[in-house]
């Protein structure tokens, strides 16, 4: 079950990425994403000590799914902004007004997933504080979605941002040599 869920996750990033991305590979960026955030999630657990359960596999497809939202909204941010530039100048954007437009997307986008991280990982404090009887579950539980939770916030907001300004930054060199050759 657990593959076929990872698999819906994967198959709807790319829908998402045909819907609004027209250029670039943003999905192996979205699942480098994912894959990150779940491999992190996984070695904390084996570094713990904790064995795998069923829960933890749900928490692994949840986990999945939000990181796939927020590197979907980060790039598609990202992605807008290009786009009112390109509009905008009707040439090849310099370096300078691709930095730009990137630190603009994701400043706009900052608050919203920094608070949505921060809000999930304050929820399961008393989770992770609780002694009681299941306690052994949550615990693993926690570990999973807290490790994963921190990869995304980390790749979403520094990571991706700066690999897709280099992507756009060469793709933008591609036009310039083209454009420049006719």
């Amino acid at each position: 079950i657990a593959d076929i869920s990872h698999v819906w996750v994967y198959a709807n990033i790319y829908e998402n990425e045909l819907s609004w991305a027209k250029e670039g590979d943003l999905f192996e960026m979205q699942l480098t994403g994912v894959l990150d955030a779940t491999s992190v999630g996984i070695r904390l657990v084996y570094f713990l000590g904790f064995n795998l359960s069923v829960a933890v596999y749900i928490d692994f497809i949840a986990l999945a799914g939000k990181a796939a939202k927020t590197g979907v909204m980060i790039l598609k941010f990202i992605d807008i902004e290009i786009s009112r530039q390109r509009r905008h100048n009707k040439t090849p954007l310099s370096i300078k007004e691709i930095t730009s437009a990137i630190e603009t997307a994701t400043a706009m986008r900052f608050r919203p997933v920094t608070i949505t991280a921060f809000s999930t990982m304050i929820a399961l404090i008393p989770i992770m504080l609780a002694t009681g009887s299941g306690a052994d579950v949550t615990h693993r539980i926690e570990v999973t979605v807290l490790g994963g939770i921190l990869t995304v916030l980390v790749l979403s907001l520094l990571v991706f941002p700066v690999l897709y300004s280099l992507m756009l930054q060469f793709q933008e060199q591609y036009r310039k040599k083209t454009t420049w050759q006719q």
